[in-house]
């Protein structure tokens, strides 16, 4: 233990599950756009990374860039219901 109890690295923590792998990637995914971090989502969306708006339209990561460094679009919350179908 590290000296305010914290783990000190000298034990190997448990292996987390695919399930939880992907739940915490989502979780990243809601606060980067909520925190408008375009260096982290630019991190962690893949290149080839396509969503889709309320119309239907593909939306690809350059766009989501553009459209957060531009402000054209802001989000003030966000529910993932993705992550439940990926199981």
């Amino acid at each position: 233990m590290g000296e305010y109890g914290e783990p000190d690295g000298s034990a190997a923590a448990p292996a987390k599950s695919a399930a939880q792998q992907i739940l915490e990637l989502f979780e990243a995914g809601d606060r980067v756009l909520i925190g408008t971090d375009v260096a982290e989502l630019r991190r962690i969306y893949a290149d080839d990374y396509i969503q889709y708006d309320e119309r239907g339209r593909a939306v690809r990561k350059q766009d989501v860039v553009d459209n957060l460094e531009s402000r054209r679009i802001r989000f003030v919350s966000m529910e993932s219901r993705g992550a439940a179908s990926a199981f």
